[in-house]
């Protein structure tokens, strides 16, 4: 049953991958509106994998919602990566932003995060059963290099410090989930961490051009801001779920 759970996971990937490839020849004018469309192989993704882990498999995704931990964890990213960025050297973006840009940035960010953290942590976790696996260190590591591995066709894989970056958030997400015995610290960290990139301060790739209004030097080392944002949430998080309300529930428990 492992095995055709894996198999299951892989067919989805490549479903995903089929899908995206065909939207994106089929949007090459990029605007706000192809930038909405393009979220279909996302939810068509999604579906496939919720849908299939569920009737085929008997299992669950998704694990009981905490929204306040999930705000508490989304909010504490997102500031550390903006204290992070006064200490780069910024320059305007030469994008033109609007309110639909926004807004369709929003939208695709979302989606795509959840359907990356609904195969790379939610699914990934479950391929022994469906309960969250002990392991926590083992099973990061396996979602580390599975996340890495699934962007090796970006454009910026060629660097040795955006393999880092993969392999990083794919451990530190899947371990800080297993730890919270739920995924709202993989979702918060990994929307927060996308939405500062497409919104605030990131880079112009070739992939998507989505409204920046700063960018960093590209020539400046992004490895050790990676270090030391995924380091404090990590130390912030554990914190949380030790003096979160949710902790006291399951000691009662």
């Amino acid at each position: 049953m492992m095995m055709l759970y894996i198999i299951f996971l892989l067919s989805s990937f490549y479903l995903f991958s089929w899908l995206q490839g065909l939207f994106f020849s089929l949007f090459t004018q990029l605007s706000p509106l192809s930038l909405v469309m393009m979220t279909a192989p996302y939810v068509l993704g999604m579906l496939f994998l919720a849908l299939g882990s569920r009737i085929a498999f008997k299992t669950t995704l998704f694990t009981r919602p905490r929204p306040l931990l999930f705000f508490l964890i989304f909010i504490a990213f997102f500031c550390i990566l903006a204290i992070l960025a006064l200490f780069k050297d910024l320059r305007p973006s030469e994008m033109k932003s609007s309110l639909s840009w926004i807004a369709a940035s929003l939208l695709f960010t979302s989606i795509q995060v959840l359907f990356e953290e609904s195969l790379f942590r939610m699914a990934l976790s479950r391929i022994e059963g469906n309960e969250l696996p002990e392991h926590a260190i083992a099973y990061s590591l396996l979602s580390g290099l599975a996340f890495t591995a699934a962007h090796l066709s970006n454009p910026e894989a060629i660097d040795v410090q955006a393999l880092a970056f993969y392999f990083s958030m794919g451990f530190v997400l899947m371990y800080l989930s297993l730890k919270a015995k739920g995924f709202e610290p993989a979702l918060a960290i990994h929307l927060a961490n996308n939405l500062f990139v497409d919104l605030v301060v990131g880079y112009e790739g070739p992939m998507l051009k989505r409204p920046l209004y700063l960018q960093p030097d590209p020539t400046k080392s992004l490895l050790a801001d990676t270090l030391i944002s995924l380091t404090l949430i990590t130390i912030l998080t554990l914190l949380f779920l030790r003096r979160s309300p949710y902790a006291k529930e399951e000691k009662k428990a």
